[in-house]
């Protein structure tokens, strides 16, 4: 429940260019974080690796240095949509979920390609690379 208003917050700071603002939600986002993981988790995993994704994407976006406002309000607004969404009951298309188990090494592989794209400056790619 706490998620929620945080995620709002921080999206709406991200929307008026309030970095500071948005920063101090985000940080809340986290916090609240925990303790909802292990029930959206048994829940929803599609729904949880989501969230996952969409946390770091808008913590990268936040701490980058400089300060990727495009990504950082983009992904704001992605996180509050899904955690709205899910709070309401609405199905969420989390991808295609069928695919074969993934190995460890693809999976280290798969997350080292996304980490030096988004270090490159383009959260959008790594957003990609990570769904």
């Amino acid at each position: 429940a706490k998620l929620l208003p945080a995620a709002e917050r921080t999206r709406d700071a991200a929307r008026s260019a309030d970095w500071s603002a948005a920063a101090a939600a985000y940080r809340d986002i986290v916090s609240g974080w925990k303790p909802a993981e292990r029930n959206i988790r048994a829940d929803n995993s599609a729904v949880y690796s989501l969230l996952e994704t969409k946390i770091s994407l808008l913590r990268i976006a936040l701490q980058a240095e400089p300060l990727r406002e495009e990504s950082a309000k983009s992904e704001a607004e992605a996180l509050y949509q899904l955690l709205a969404d899910y709070s309401e009951g609405k199905a969420i298309d989390a991808g295609d979920t069928s695919v074969k188990p993934a190995s460890i090494e693809g999976l280290i592989s798969h997350l080292s390609k996304a980490a030096s794209t988004a270090k490159a400056g383009n959260s959008a790619e790594a957003a990609n690379i990570m769904e």
